[in-house]
């Protein structure tokens, strides 16, 4: 016969009951439960209602969204890349030359803006002192 070993953190979810070794039990602190008709004994663990697993879980780790939410943040902050919100426009066929002028001036004199209010609030820091 062959047997098939159970991935250890897979997803044991069958029906409403989900599978739970006597360390999970441990780990949730629901020890106290053993023998009683909310825990189903089989085999090497025991059988909980998922709704009541759920509760556990979330009393036993009340922040475990704000980590994963946290998680999922940096996850996504790590894959934004600074190139990927550079936007190329595409030149005109026509008057492509005065085009690439246009967009050239206004590129300086966003430089410009951006450099005057770093001086202005490097001012106001200084009249704050």
């Amino acid at each position: 016969m062959i047997y098939e070993e159970v991935e250890e953190g897979a997803q044991t979810t069958i029906y409403d009951f989900k599978f739970l070794t006597k360390e999970d039990l441990e780990r949730l602190n629901m020890t106290n439960l053993i023998g009683t008709n909310l825990l189903r004994a089989y085999m090497h663990g025991f059988f909980i209602d998922h709704r009541l697993y759920k509760k556990a879980q979330s009393l036993a780790d009340p922040f475990a969204y704000d980590n994963y939410i946290a998680a999922q943040k940096r996850k996504i902050g790590s894959r934004t890349c600074f190139t990927n919100n550079v936007i190329k426009r595409k030149l005109p066929k026509v008057n492509r030359v005065l085009a690439a002028r246009i967009l050239e001036d206004e590129e300086a004199e966003n430089e410009l803006k951006v450099l005057m209010v770093m001086i202005l609030r490097k001012n106001q820091r200084k009249r704050n002192l």
